[in-house]
């Protein structure tokens, strides 16, 4: 389905353009956005990592100097500009004459620490697979990962976009690798905190140098076929500006998402409080699943599952999965899951896994509660029913 996408706004365009791959187009859009926002240390991240993984090193080291001069500079930004500079750059004398591309002592240590053992995937690219689960937050894409992840050949990280966060004072934020305490980094959901696979020293050198970030994950975990649960765009060409993944997007219908959503809201509130909240969502799910429908091209191939049919018939959903991403079908990941090295996840859906030591029991999605007025609200939703629908009609069934 061809979209024209002149009419949106420029920040819309560069979105677009970015999930259908369409990179020169993404190039000029970044300089012409950055015309009009250029303090904005995030956009400028985001074209400098595009700019490296595309191969165009010198546009990628201008723009991390540029980045460097709007904020305090991170391990990332210094880590890159090491990579563009020359060995002369590095001595006391650079470092005191603020030539150096890191601003203190202990950033420079941490920069040389991951140069000195950087981890550079060796298998092969051409053989690499990613299956990106992409949707919504509460999709059932946390057990759908593990799932997937338990097959042969198959190893799954979860939501790998966590292994770079740390606990903070006002939630999860980027951590700092420099400064921080480890123990604030999210652990891994399997063996802990002291997990040697997705150690510190692993997730500081993706958060220096997260080119390739899911080649480099598939390697540490020992594997040619990953799979994770990032989910959402953002994260998605984020983690990879290239798109070189086959996407697998998972949906509830929408009254069972919103009932999912629902039930991580506060139970005291006014019934104005949960309209207002459910107009909200349906905005952010239709503009996910637009996204996800009308302008991702990956690399690879696009699937369509609605989770709701897994819990009705997993054996026969899990089945055209294997037969749609060539994955070798074992149906006894449907009653045991493998765990491997993931981190992230629906908290709950983990702890039943942790509670039956992984044993899992797939059951149909309970009917939901919430109120009539509320499922009105979505029946009436335009955007949302034509998505839905035209999700359902590209399922793998």
């Amino acid at each position: 389905m061809t979209i024209d996408i002149s009419g949106f706004s420029l920040g819309r365009q560069l979105q677009w353009s970015r999930l259908a791959r369409d990179f020169g187009r993404t190039e000029n859009l970044f300089c012409e956005v950055l015309e009009r926002r250029s303090d904005d240390v995030e956009l400028r991240t985001g074209y400098a990592l595009l700019l490296e993984e595309l191969g165009h090193g010198d546009k990628a080291a201008k723009a991390w100097e540029t980045v460097a001069q709007l904020a305090d500079e991170s391990l990332l930004v210094a880590y890159q500009r090491s990579k563009h500079k020359p060995p002369s750059a590095f001595d006391s004398a650079a470092i005191a004459g603020k030539t150096h591309p890191c601003s203190s002592p202990e950033l420079a240590k941490a920069v040389e620490s991951v140069a000195d053992h950087p981890f550079v995937p060796t298998r092969s690219a051409s053989l690499f697979r990613h299956i990106a689960i992409c949707g919504v937050s509460f999709s059932g894409s946390t057990i759908l990962d593990r799932i997937l992840g338990s097959l042969s050949g198959v190893r799954s990280i979860g939501e790998s976009h966590w292994l770079i966060k740390g606990r903070g004072d006002h939630g999860y934020d980027l951590f700092d690798f420099v400064h921080g305490d480890p123990e604030k980094l999210l652990a891994c959901s399997s063996c802990g905190r002291r997990c040697e696979t997705l150690s510190f020293e692993f997730k500081r050198s993706l958060a220096a140098d997260p080119v390739r970030w899911y080649q480099k994950i598939a390697d540490r975990l020992e594997t040619d076929t990953l799979v994770s649960a990032d989910k959402n765009p953002p994260k998605l060409w984020q983690n990879d500006p290239l798109l070189r993944f086959d996407a697998l997007v998972l949906f509830k219908s929408p009254v069972q998402a919103w009932q999912s959503q629902r039930n991580k809201l506060p139970d005291d509130q006014p019934d104005s409080f949960y309209v207002e909240q459910l107009e909200k969502y349906l905005t952010s799910w239709s503009r996910t699943y637009e996204f996800l429908t009308d302008a991702l091209e990956p690399l690879g191939r696009k699937a369509f599952v609605c989770f709701d049919d897994f819990t009705n018939d997993p054996e026969r959903v899990l089945g055209h999965l294997c037969a749609t991403f060539d994955l070798a079908f074992d149906g006894e990941v449907l009653s045991k899951v493998k765990q491997g090295h993931a981190i992230g996840g629906n908290h709950r859906a983990m702890q039943r896994i942790r509670n039956g030591q992984d044993q899992i029991t797939i059951e149909p999605l309970p009917e939901p509660t919430v109120p009539a007025e509320h499922i009105r609200i979505i029946e009436r939703h335009t955007q949302v029913q034509v998505l839905y629908r035209r999700m359902l009609e590209q399922r793998s069934l």
